[in-house]
């Protein structure tokens, strides 16, 4: 990989095959041939021209033919679907006939036999089969599925996105020169990433000619190696010209190195599986491309080792031993001799994550108490007592996070015994945050549905995260802490928590993970949010490895957050159905019920149902009420005082925030036999409110006003359906007849039609429950004398599941037992009747709804009201 091109691995790299091919995708075809190559296959140009219909080739007889031609120059033909049956075909004219098909199909076929194989090329974008005695000569690619079975065989090259299964006889005949000297014709392939960017060698320069020198070997996954690969990897490390060792691992791993002799040398890499560069990184210094590492060796030095620790906790007893190499051995021994010694030690810091370009508010590290400078140019002088062993103790604070060098350097001034002597050393450390501190816009400590509401579900809300400090051990409100202003870190979970409903939905989190960015006091902001009803508290979990190290910074939870509430309320499958008749004629009394059927569901902001807007013995996250609202021909009076029958809405746990209204409502008539109607143009609908101020969707009307509320903006109901309301009433007139007659009584369903009663023609469909006479409430005068009995039946109709046909009925009487004589006189009876057909017939002054009632008079002396005369005739 050539160094201008180091960054491109960041991406899938596009390769396009030219007239010879290109390596990295013929390398596709392979013997034997090989599946599951997508996403890494090959695909199309953009233009491979139109759409040429399907290739049909088929024998005729005792000759075959083509719709279209199968003679072909070089290029693209594009099909929709190519069949080829018993013969031989495609003939080809030059590098190369480019077929594209949707599907393929062949029985007993020879494609190009005898032609060149380099001269065509088969992509089918969908699966292929070939079974039984077929045969390709040339390259081909399926963009799915492939599976070759029977005698049926390719000379070429075969290759798919999807599996590849030859069993039974069948067989590919690879032609390597063949698919190299092929025109792909601007097909392309996507190769993967390498799996190893490059390799890393990575030391401080201070190194001991005593001691072995730690050196890390990292295989980088990316440019800036802040991740690893997960692959096999093996290396040759080489010091100077001779290899030192050879190293297997996955990600990284460290060796000690040894140069007892002191003095300069190099490192570099030799042999690199997977193969690639590699680059230094000395003293946190990336150096060029496989350009060897020079490290030099001292005879004389400090060795520092400062473990990882929490911000702004003093870290103690901080080991610093002067050494140099035995003057009879390699190993070290103590430099200032073996007896206890004061020394002036030269102090600064570092920064290296994040970079001093990228410090914000830039904090100094101290020791022994005191700030010690931030380069080499303007070190802190501080003085250690080394004991006979050479060894000095020390305590580092650094209040921030992040990884930072803590340089030492001994300059022995003129007039002491190691005149001129210099000595350094240095170690890194990662300072990290004791946790985060996340702070939501608002916060409501009793976590319980009695906090106030805050937003909608969905709805965003300012969050903010802040890496904190340590304090002291005992002080569990780390969000008083000091905060660590340069915490860098990427992909920490956002995650969320419900409080309360307990058992409830969790619903979705707006913003998954973020990145903790280096800001003044740590504070990095965003919006979040969550679509469900209830209160929750917020977590942040950093991934573990801070910084490459073993620090894993413990997952933060805020306080509660909430109450979030429903964006609305949705009506959906609503139904409304007239009590009686369809379209036109259809109509309801007055007081009659008719079946209501909707849903009406909570959502939130993005129409998602939210499952927690419940409520039980415990909790209550819902106060949604529904409302049934009517006005007439958009006049502007609410008749809802007048609807009846709606249930009440339960928001139970089970119900998921969806209730299933199943209710019979009743348009009911005025009190006191007054009376109003027709309504032919009733609309109704239904309002939502609960304690939050949550509305129906989509309102559509406004019963209280005749503008159109949806340009004056005041629509405050949904609209469910346009019902037609009578006021109606059953009369029953008095019938006269012999007694040796069935007289007939007409009943007749009335409605008020806004000036008088007249007969309901729209009424097909009233059905009375017993035509019959009742036990009670019957009057016959004279009485009946035994064996006297009269009765009362329905008349038929013809009108099915109803005793009325455009608005009429009757009732036949008849008085029977003849011996000794028919019942004659009169018989007064009510008819029961539904009770919104009932009316103010004040037959016992009390002015309540009654049925109807009338008389049927039996006897030869009287006849019917309209026979002006009439007698009898032997």
């Amino acid at each position: 990989m050539t160094k201008n091109l180091k960054f491109s691995l960041l991406l899938m790299i596009f390769i396009t095959l030219s007239a010879n091919g290109a390596s990295s995708c013929v390398d596709i075809f392979t013997d034997p041939p090989t599946g599951n190559h997508d996403p890494y296959g090959l695909t199309p140009p953009d233009d491979i021209g139109p759409d040429l219909g399907s290739l049909t080739c088929s024998k005729h007889g005792q000759s075959t033919s083509c719709s279209p031609d199968d003679t072909f120059a070089s290029g693209d033909y594009n099909f929709s679907a190519g069949s080829f049956h018993q013969g031989s075909y495609i003939d080809t004219d030059g590098t190369t006939t480019r077929l594209y098909f949707d599907n393929l199909s062949m029985t007993k076929a020879y494609i190009n036999w005898g032609g060149d194989t380099e001269d065509l090329i088969i992509y089918v974008r969908g699966d292929l089969t070939v079974a039984g005695q077929n045969y390709i000569n040339g390259i081909v690619y399926v963009a799915g599925k492939v599976e070759l079975t029977g005698n049926a065989s390719i000379d070429g090259a075969l290759a798919s996105g999807g599996g590849l299964t030859i069993e039974g006889n069948g067989d590919v005949d690879f032609d390597e020169e063949a698919v190299k000297n092929a025109d792909f014709g601007g097909m392309t392939c996507e190769t993967p990433e390498p799996a190893t960017n490059h390799y890393r060698i990575e030391f401080s320069s201070d190194a001991l000619s005593c001691t072995a020198k730690n050196i890390t070997i990292k295989s980088c996954a990316n440019s800036d190696c802040s991740a690893l690969t997960s692959v096999d990897s093996s290396v040759d490390l080489i010091k100077g010209d001779a290899t030192y060792s050879t190293l297997t691992f996955q990600g990284s791993t460290k060796v000690d190195l040894w140069h007892g002799e002191g003095g300069p040398t190099t490192i570099s890499l030799g042999a690199m599986s997977p193969a690639g560069s590699y680059r230094c990184y000395v003293d946190n210094h990336l150096g060029d491309e496989n350009i060897a590492c020079p490290l030099y060796f001292a005879k004389a030095g400090f060795i520092v080792k400062i473990d990882n620790y929490l911000s702004n906790k003093p870290q103690e007893k901080i080991e610093i031993s002067a050494v140099k190499k035995s003057d009879t051995s390699t190993q070290c021994v103590p430099a200032f001799g073996t007896t206890s010694t004061t020394r002036d030690v030269n102090f600064w810091s570092e920064y290296i994550s994040p970079t001093p370009a990228a410090i914000v508010t830039g904090s100094s590290a101290s020791v022994d108490g005191d700030n010690i400078g931030t380069s080499s140019l303007n070190p802190t002088l501080i003085s250690l007592t080394f004991n006979s062993e050479g060894k000095a103790e020390f305590y580092l604070n650094y209040p921030d996070a992040g990884k930072i060098a803590i340089h030492t350097k001994y300059i022995a001034p003129a007039g002491e015994d190691d005149e001129g002597l210099v000595m350094e050393g240095s170690d890194n450390t990662v300072r990290y945050p004791v946790g985060l501190c996340i702070k939501p816009e608002t916060v409501c400590t009793a976590g319980d549905d009695t906090c106030p509401k805050f937003k909608i579900a969905g709805e965003t809300f300012n969050t903010s995260i802040q890496a904190m400090a340590w304090d002291e051990d005992s002080d569990k409100d780390i969000c008083e802490h000091s905060t660590t202003p340069n915490y860098v870190q990427t992909d920490i979970a956002l995650g969320h928590t419900l409080k309360q409903p307990v058992d409830g939905a969790l619903g979705e989190l707006g913003l998954s993970e973020y990145e903790h960015k280096a800001k003044a006091d740590s504070l990095n902001e965003f919006a979040q949010s969550i679509g469900e009803v209830g209160v929750f508290s917020l977590t942040a979990t950093p991934p573990n490895g801070y910084l490459g190290e073993n620090i894993n910074i413990p997952s933060a939870e805020s306080q509660p957050v909430g109450r979030f509430y429903p964006q609305d309320f949705e009506l959906y499958e609503e139904s409304m159905i007239a009590a009686c008749g369809t379209g036109v004629t259809a109509f309801t009394y007055m007081d009659e019920p008719t079946s209501l059927m909707m849903k009406i569901r909570a959502r939130n902001l993005s129409g998602v149902t939210t499952r927690n807007y419940f409520k039980d013995e415990t909790v209550d996250f819902a106060s949604g009420s529904a409302l049934l609202v009517a006005e007439n021909g958009n006049a502007g009076v609410d008749f809802q005082v007048r609807l009846t029958g709606l249930t009440d809405l339960k928001w139970e746990k089970d119900d998921q925030g969806v209730q299933a209204v199943e209710s019979d409502i009743q348009f009911t008539r005025l009190l006191d036999g007054n009376l109003d109607g027709p309504y032919a143009s009733m609309a109704i609908g239904v309002q939502m409110s609960d304690k939050d101020g949550v509305l129906i969707d989509s309102s559509d009307m406004n019963a209280k006003t005749s503008d159109d509320c949806a340009i004056s903006d005041s629509c405050n109901a949904k609209l469910i359906s346009t019902q037609h309301y009578r006021h109606g009433r059953m009369v029953l007139e008095n019938a006269y007849g012999p007694e040796t007659d069935t007289i007939r009584m007409p009943v007749t369903a009335q409605y008020w039609d806004g000036a008088q009663w007249v007969v309901n023609t729209l009424d097909n469909c009233t059905d009375i429950a017993s035509a019959g006479l009742p036990v009670t409430d019957v009057v016959y005068n004279p009485a009946l004398v035994s064996p006297q009995s009269v009765t009362r039946v329905a008349g038929t109709n013809t009108v099915p599941d109803s005793d009325f046909s455009v608005g009429r009925f009757e009732l036949l009487w008849q008085s029977l037992v003849a011996t000794p004589n028919r019942y004659r006189g009169q018989v007064t009876a009510p008819l029961v009747v539904p009770a919104w057909l009932q009316w103010y017939w004040n037959w016992n002054s009390d002015g309540a709804l009654s049925d109807p009632r009338a008389s049927a008079f039996f006897g030869t002396y009287r006849g019917h009201d309209r026979v002006i005369q009439w007698r009898e005739v032997n």
